[in-house]
């Protein structure tokens, strides 16, 4: 057991500790010497050295989970295979499963053994990026990616139709509003 007594040289401040085991004399110091750091010093420079020791805690591993760098919690929706993680909030974002709505008059894929045709597709998701934003996803899928219009038919944009619907609803049903 230990007792100790800490003085600050600066501000007079007196502590005094008795019977401490090793470990609660080093937790004690540690603190001592926190409460202290700031004494004798300007304010200025106390306010700097507080702000760059905050600065040395921005490397965040994630481990491919965005709910490590989102700050907003994840949403029941989200698919954590999806998640989309960047060094900037507003690229982060949570994503639903997608809802693929099949349009037949824009080419597909075709494969070698001519027994299999994948149609092309608009494809869905809810969103919630990093800053709080909700968004919905379309990607348009299709053999030549390079172009971006497709053709539906009436009842493939009814389909398009309610599954951005869906997609918007889902995208805000657990956001604070």
């Amino acid at each position: 057991m230990t007792t100790a007594t800490f003085k600050c040289e600066h501000c007079g401040d007196e502590m005094g500790a008795v019977n401490l085991d090793d470990g609660e004399y080093y937790d004690l110091a540690e603190k001592w010497d926190e409460d202290h750091a700031h004494c004798g010093k300007s304010v200025e420079l106390t306010t700097w050295q507080a702000l760059v020791k905050e600065g040395t805690s921005r490397r965040i591993v994630h481990g491919y989970d965005a709910s490590k760098v989102i700050p907003i919690p994840r949403p029941s929706w989200s698919d954590p295979d999806r998640d989309i993680l960047s060094s900037a909030l507003t690229s982060c974002c949570y994503r639903s499963p997608i809802a693929a709505v099949a349009v037949t008059h824009a080419r597909g894929w075709e494969y070698d053994d001519q027994e299999t045709v994948v149609h092309a597709a608009i494809d869905v998701s809810a969103k919630l990026f990093g800053n709080g934003v909700a968004m919905v996803g379309m990607t348009i899928n299709k053999a030549k990616a390079p172009e971006t219009g497709v053709s539906a038919t009436p009842d493939e944009a009814r389909r398009i139709a309610r599954a951005m619907l869906a997609a918007a609803d889902l995208a805000e049903s657990e956001v604070a509003r």
